[in-house]
């Protein structure tokens, strides 16, 4: 049964930057598909902590989202994301606005070309915004902006995760999780393993070796996997043509995105 807690309702203003909600669902069924796509109109992030899905934006994002993922709102982009069809998952989020977090944004932090991000346990999440919730009492104007203070330290420690900018001496300690998320996203376009091994700090040989024998199979047929489950999850899930998804997944025809041919790669 779809359940929702409000942890934090929010109604003072701040100068660096204001949180507006911040809230718990259990048996969510996330942003439903739609055309047009919804545009919110604020920041939000959007923790999953149990299930899985897809995400959608009008950048032409693509993504396969899965329990421990972040999914970042921004209040002009048009998207949709919702649960495996026929499932539900739970998720605990914030909303936000403000010229602290639009900083975040003008340094590259917060990038809505990579809207979904990893890195940071549930539990941690949940701890974090729920201190920046119990604060909520002392509403004064010095109690808010700790408030957003405390909000912009947890969300630049996501964001700083699998920042491209960072160093690269060595490799990530997350890469294996870091390059699924890659594999995962904008599922239409080219993603060659040369690239994402020299992310990760390895040479492409090191990088496929290390990758089948952490997650099991090639980057290539991961990336292929993801694009099947998002293909089938359209089919089933909104009105877009065979045809229709071939072309936005980058299959050569309408052919290749039959379900009848998903089931046999």
């Amino acid at each position: 049964m779809f359940q929702e807690n409000i942890l934090f309702h929010g109604s003072g203003e701040c100068p660096l930057g204001t949180i507006s909600l911040i809230m718990s669902v259990q048996n969510a069924p996330g942003v439903m598909p739609r055309r047009p796509m919804r545009i919110y109109g604020h920041y939000a992030a959007v923790y999953i902590t149990r299930g899985s899905g897809w995400y959608s934006d009008a950048n032409g994002c693509e993504h396969v989202v899965r329990e421990g993922d972040i999914i970042f709102v921004f209040p002009e982009l048009g998207h949709i994301y919702t649960p495996d069809s026929g499932t539900t998952w739970d998720e605990v989020y914030t909303v936000f606005d403000g010229p602290a977090f639009e900083l975040l944004r003008s340094v590259g932090l917060l990038d809505s070309s990579r809207p979904i991000r990893r890195g940071l346990e549930a539990q941690v999440w949940i701890d974090r915004l729920t201190t920046i919730a119990n604060s909520s009492h002392d509403d004064t104007a010095v109690a808010r902006t700790r408030q957003t203070i405390q909000l912009l330290e947890l969300l630049t420690e996501v964001l700083a995760v699998d920042d491209p900018s960072g160093p690269r001496d060595e490799v990530p300690p997350h890469w294996a999780s870091l390059a699924c998320g890659v594999l995962a996203t904008n599922l239409g376009q080219s993603c060659t393993v040369d690239e994402l091994a020299r992310k990760m700090n390895m040479s492409a040989d090191s990088f496929r070796r290390r990758f089948r024998a952490d997650v099991g199979v090639s980057p290539i047929e991961y990336r292929q996997r993801k694009r099947i489950e998002l293909a089938c999850l359209l089919l089933t899930s909104t009105s877009m043509t065979h045809a229709q998804i071939a072309q936005r997944l980058g299959f050569s025809d309408e052919y290749h995105s039959s379900l009848s041919d998903f089931g046999k790669m």
